[in-house]
């Protein structure tokens, strides 16, 4: 007897109504009516919930009628529909995710001493003023900034972007007055160091995890040498060749953003050496013209 199953494709793209006996069957019309352009024994099915994969008849029939599957064809991965949707959600509210995963590794560390803050500053805040916007509504707030400063937003706006400005001209200052630009050969890594700065600026060391002066300034540097003497390892497809240009987006994430700084009270700061590092990276041509972090 048959029974009715919905089967979609990896990407949730096309969901279709199928109707069999067996999983053979099944499969063979799910490739048909998905118009999979394959064999069908290169086809396997999974149940979209929990990424089970169903590849023998007794399984099948102790699965509900409209249960939904997922047909992969040979080189697919699965993706249940928990990582799907968590994914879909990710790349939309990554913000969101981003700083709830940072404020989870901030109480993770000293929690104790952390608290002790944090009760000072909410017995101290006066809670009728704190969703206060307008400098004229709040103006003890904006004691000491500048009088073109109307909203505190806008005041911590400006604070973020001096701060990344701090790091963009720490790193130019760092490899500026390094002996590889100031005894540059023909002007070669002068010229690259030049370049790098400059799509740096164009993507636009406060305890950053991996740390700027000691790991990741060095490593730029690295990176620079390897170009010059034709020593490129490309870190996308792992093959050696003579030409190759510096990753700029893996940089530009560990100096600017979040994936690579973390909240930090200064009575919690660490001043030990930070486990994370950064490397040498290095993309060949072809690498180069197609990847984007």
């Amino acid at each position: 007897m048959k029974k009715g199953y919905k089967v979609t494709d990896v990407k949730r793209e096309k969901k279709i109504g199928v109707a069999a006996e067996n999983l053979e069957e099944l499969i063979e019309k799910s490739c048909k009516k998905l118009g999979f352009n394959v064999s069908c024994a290169e086809c396997r099915l999974y149940v979209a919930e929990d990424g089970t994969q169903v590849d023998d008849e007794d399984y099948l029939r102790t699965l509900a009628p409209q249960t939904l599957f997922i047909l992969l064809q040979e080189n697919e991965t699965m993706v249940t529909d928990f990582d799907y949707f968590y994914n879909m959600i990710s790349s939309v509210k990554k913000d969101y995710l981003n700083t709830g995963k940072a404020a989870k590794e901030f109480l993770n560390v000293n929690l104790k001493e952390k608290f002790k803050v944090l009760e000072r500053y909410i017995s101290a805040a006066n809670d009728s003023r704190a969703m206060i916007s307008e400098r004229t509504q709040d103006p003890d707030w904006f004691e000491g900034l500048d009088s073109s400063e109307k909203t505190k937003e806008q005041s911590m706006s400006k604070r973020a972007k001096e701060r990344m400005r701090g790091y963009y001209y720490k790193t130019k200052t760092a490899l500026q007055s390094s002996q590889l630009y100031i005894h540059t050969k023909n002007g070669q890594s002068k010229k690259l160091i030049d370049l790098f700065l400059l799509e740096l600026r164009r993507r636009l060391e406060n305890n950053h995890k991996i740390e700027l002066s000691r790991s990741i300034i060095p490593n730029i540097q690295e990176a620079i040498r390897n170009i010059i003497h034709a020593n490129v390892k490309c870190v996308m497809c792992n093959v050696s060749s003579g030409k190759g240009h510096i990753e700029i987006d893996r940089y530009y994430l560990q100096i600017f953003t979040s994936d690579n700084l973390k909240l930090v009270h200064i009575v919690c700061h660490d001043k030990g050496k930070h486990s994370a590092e950064s490397s040498a990276y290095i993309l060949c041509q072809k690498c180069f013209g197609n990847y984007r972090v």
